[in-house]
């Protein structure tokens, strides 16, 4: 083989792996629910311990999930949560209900030692993606109990449109908004 035939090679080799090894950045996202200004408590003393928070399987992962179909998931590798999903919804739902006025404090489950709250609200995800009709949809089973004894099992489930369903940024800005209606549903 001649010279300028392994020069060939070579560069055509150079070409394509710096073609290859460039690849698109991954974006990484964050719920932020709204900006609060505390209200004026309305209750004296109040604790609410919130959580845990549980996801099904299919949404506890870093990649965003989109429903492509009834049955069919598409799990993105570029577009990703920046934490643990249900720690994110979390701190947005305590900061949402510290704001509402109608708990003194929050606090995330576990409750610290020492800490006896009046309430307690575990949640339970069946649903947070994005729908193949661009709407975006939260199914959560909330589970109450007071330190009354009194307990309370339902169901909050809420699908909105989305505008722009195709932009992942979008996505998130509506799950997000999905976050804050479920904390208003709380309070």
């Amino acid at each position: 083989m001649n010279c300028i035939a392994k020069a060939s090679i070579l560069a055509l080799l150079v070409i394509l792996s710096v073609g290859c090894s460039s690849s698109r950045p991954t974006s990484y996202y964050v719920l932020n629910g709204r900006e609060v200004v505390s209200q004026e408590l309305t209750s004296s003393g109040s604790l609410l311990e919130l959580g845990p928070i549980t996801l099904p399987g299919y949404l506890d992962r870093r990649g965003i999930v989109v429903r492509t179909d009834e049955h069919a998931l598409s799990v993105s590798d570029l577009h990703q949560w920046a934490e643990e999903l249900d720690e994110n919804i979390a701190r947005v739902l305590q900061r949402e209900l510290e704001a509402c006025g109608k708990y003194d404090q929050v606090v995330l489950y576990p409750a610290p030692r020492g800490l006896s709250s009046g309430k307690r609200i575990q949640i339970v995800l069946d649903q947070f993606e994005r729908l193949e009709s661009g709407d975006v949809k939260i199914a959560a089973w909330i589970d109450s109990s007071s330190s009354d004894g009194t307990q309370t099992h339902s169901l909050f489930a809420l699908q909105n449109s989305c505008p722009d369903a195709s932009s992942y940024s979008a996505t998130v800005s509506c799950l997000d908004a999905l976050v804050v209606a479920l904390a208003e549903e709380l309070c």
